[in-house]
């Protein structure tokens, strides 16, 4: 479909195509069968009818009239039919009374003395309608010439005057007809509404000529009066010379006027008929000047046809060659993504296009349909010639691009789901087990996890740093958890995905352990375990040898007799699944740290930190402190600005709420309000890494 308009308007006018011909047709015959179930009746009609019951029977025997029929004969009918059970009649029918009233159009059927016999009526074009307002239609099987109206049911028999004998009938062809139906007027004890058909048995078979005299077929001329102003223009004119009265046109357009306007380039065909059915056709070709171009979209999908939703491209350059004259112009696309080169000269013709450097062209003449395809090679750029001459619009010379990134078709699949007992064990590995598909360009990927995904709630998803990999390796699972991989064309925005894998966490039992952080040599510290129920046992390990503690054992103390880092180790056991973990906690040795000092009536001690052996930077504290004293800490070669991280712990390891004031750079009060007494741990980490900690006590 074209968009661009033109000022341009060319006053033209041509003749056409003309066709008057007169004709002397051949008499045509034909043999055909008549079944006893034809229901004279419902002639013109899609569906049979039988308002008196007993069946309807089948749709009459249908005939169509030739052009230039004048009369038809019936030279041969022969056979039987039987309105009930044997009794068996010829064409002619049986004696009996016969009266049939009319129905949906057709005239009803009246005869003193015959009944079953062979008849027949003439239609135009239309299905009858309305009532029949002919009065009594009396059959009369004696005429040698019988001139029936349209819808008017006549004797047909054996086409004779006589039974088996006399003169041939002739059955002149109303005016208007087109068709001659032929069949049975039944109905219960032929009398009343016509119905009864199906209880009838046999058939006829009849010789039909039809008689044909020599007619002139209609006139049919086109005038061009005015071509399109430019192929996407609607102001073409057409129009016929004169038609004599009577006669009946029809254009492609639908149009049945003699002139026909607003139209644009394209073939146009009109129809003459005579009142004796008898037509002639004709067309002709309108046509603007000749042009070339149309459409650059983006193909999304990267088939090489234009689809729903595909947008145009705005700005694609396209320079139009000439054969033999070589570079003609060049031309952008506009906002929709159209192009068109108007006014060319006869001639044969081919375009470039410049890959954009975002942009690749598509597949070339892919399908079937040369309007949605693309047609540039996107090797050349370059289109197939195309010979324009008589005013053509070559409107489908159509140019897709994809993304240079291009667009995956699948994610690929990964596996496998897997059944964890307890929560702190880690997942096996997820693999790739069928591939992304869509692009030979490297890939990206990405691992995501959920807690909390359902096939009705999506859940929150999050990444996985560094997970760019085919496969991945997922860490400790706390919980139920669903992983998802993301893939894309490296360097490009979209990501696809692929199927979801659950790890399900079954049953759920823990091996937590509650331990300290740190203790000193000779010193007794509190283990414990988190509950799993009755039937859980637990094994418990320090420094890898087995304590031999009760199955049922959740807390414990231990004696610390190794400085350095000292490990914990449970294994919990429920039903078939086994869960174990570890927790490491820090010994100290130096006597400064572990035993606690005496008080110094106010004066700081000299500790030593234990990660700053030159004893550049140091800090001080009192080391016995009453619950509500503050708590100075004097800082030796740092400063308060130089502190990443201060942390309060207990002896369990449990990090200690304080508040605190900052009296100077080097100089820091901590309120002890709130601290149980006991034995408690400072822990400075500083900007540079330096790590520092010192104990102290609290009393009452």
């Amino acid at each position: 479909m074209k968009r661009f308009k033109s000022t341009k308007m060319k006053q033209l006018i041509l003749i056409a195509f003309l066709l008057i011909s007169t004709i002397k047709w051949a008499n045509a015959q034909q043999t055909i069968t008549i079944d006893s179930w034809s229901n004279i009746f419902a002639a013109g009609s899609d569906n049979v009818s039988d308002p008196g019951g007993g069946g309807g029977g089948m749709l009459p025997f249908e005939l169509p009239i030739d052009c230039g029929t004048t009369s038809i004969n019936f030279t041969e009918v022969s056979g039987m039919v039987s309105c009930i059970g044997e009794n068996y009649a010829g064409p002619d029918g049986k004696q009996g009374f016969t009266n049939i009233p009319a129905y949906g159009g057709i005239s009803g059927v009246y005869h003193p003395y015959y009944r079953m016999c062979l008849v027949g009526v003439f239609l135009d074009d239309s299905a009858p309608i309305g009532d029949w307002t002919g009065g009594l239609n009396e059959l009369n099987p004696n005429l040698e010439d019988y001139a029936p109206v349209l819808n008017q049911v006549f004797y047909i028999g054996d086409g004779l005057t006589g039974t088996g004998a006399g003169a041939l009938q002739n059955f002149y062809v109303p005016y208007g007809a087109t068709r001659l139906f032929i069949g049975f007027a039944d109905a219960y004890n032929f009398a009343g509404l016509h119905g009864w058909y199906n209880d009838n048995s046999g058939s006829l078979n009849a010789t039909v000529v039809m008689n044909k005299e020599e007619v002139q077929l209609p006139d049919c001329s086109i005038y061009i009066v005015e071509t399109p102003s430019s192929c996407d223009a609607a102001d073409g004119y057409l129009s016929l010379c004169t038609v004599e009265a009577g006669y009946e046109v029809l254009w492609s357009t639908g149009s049945t006027s003699l002139d026909i306007t607003d139209l644009e380039s394209g073939v146009y065909t009109v129809t003459i008929t005579a009142p004796s059915g008898c037509s002639s056709t004709c067309s002709t070709v309108l046509n603007s000047t000749n042009s070339l171009g149309d459409f650059v979209w983006s193909d999304e999908n990267e088939n090489g046809t234009q689809d729903a939703g595909e947008e145009g491209i705005e700005g694609v350059e396209i320079s139009l060659y000439e054969s033999n004259a070589g570079f003609i112009s060049s031309t952008i696309s506009d906002s929709e993504g159209y192009y068109l080169f108007e006014d060319l000269p006869s001639g044969s013709y081919y375009v470039i296009v410049l890959n954009d450097p975002n942009l690749e062209i598509t597949v070339s003449n892919a399908g079937t349909d040369e309007a949605i395809d693309s047609d540039i090679d996107p090797e050349t750029g370059t289109s197939n010639t195309v010979f324009i001459y008589g005013g053509i619009c070559h409107e489908d010379l159509d140019i897709g691009f994809k993304s240079s990134c291009g667009v995956l078709d699948d994610a690929g699949t990964i596996g496998f789901d897997q059944v964890l007992c307890g929560m702190n064990n880690i997942p096996a590995m997820l693999v790739e087990l069928s591939p992304a598909t869509g692009s030979s360009a490297p890939l990206e990927y990405v691992w995501m996890y959920s807690f909390n995904y359902s096939s009705t709630y999506g859940g929150n998803w999050s990444p996985y740093p560094f997970s760019n990999s085919p496969d991945f390796q997922p860490p400790t699972a706390g919980g139920t958890m669903y992983f998802v991989r993301c893939v894309r064309v490296e360097g490009c925005d979209q990501f696809i995905e692929s199927n979801i894998v659950e790890v399900f966490v079954d049953p759920f039992i823990h091996a937590t352990i509650y331990g300290p952080n740190f203790s000193c040599v000779d010193e007794t510290v509190n283990i414990s375990g988190v509950d799993n129920g009755p039937d859980a046992t637990y094994e418990w390990y320090f420094n890898d040898v087995a304590l031999n503690l009760p199955p049922s054992t959740l807390n414990f103390t231990q004696l610390v007799t190794q400085s350095g880092m000292n490990d914990i180790k449970l294994v919990v056991t429920k039903g078939d699944c086994v869960v174990e973990s570890v927790e490491s906690f820090y010994a100290f040795s130096n006597p400064d740290n572990c035993n606690p000092p005496a008080p110094l009536d106010g004066e700081d001690n000299e500790d030593i930190n234990t990660n700053n052996p030159l004893d550049m930077v140091d800090f001080s504290i009192i080391p016995n402190l009453v619950q509500g004293e503050q708590a100075k800490l004097y800082f030796n070669g740092f400063g308060w600005s130089d502190v990443n991280e201060l942390r309060i712990l207990s002896l369990d390891g449990r990090i200690q709420k304080y508040d605190y004031s900052q009296e100077s750079e080097e100089v820091l009060s901590i309120q002890t309000d709130d601290f149980s007494a006991g034995m408690y741990m400072i822990y400075i980490a500083l900007e540079n890494g330096t790590q520092l900690n010192k104990k102290f006590i609290v009393q009452h």
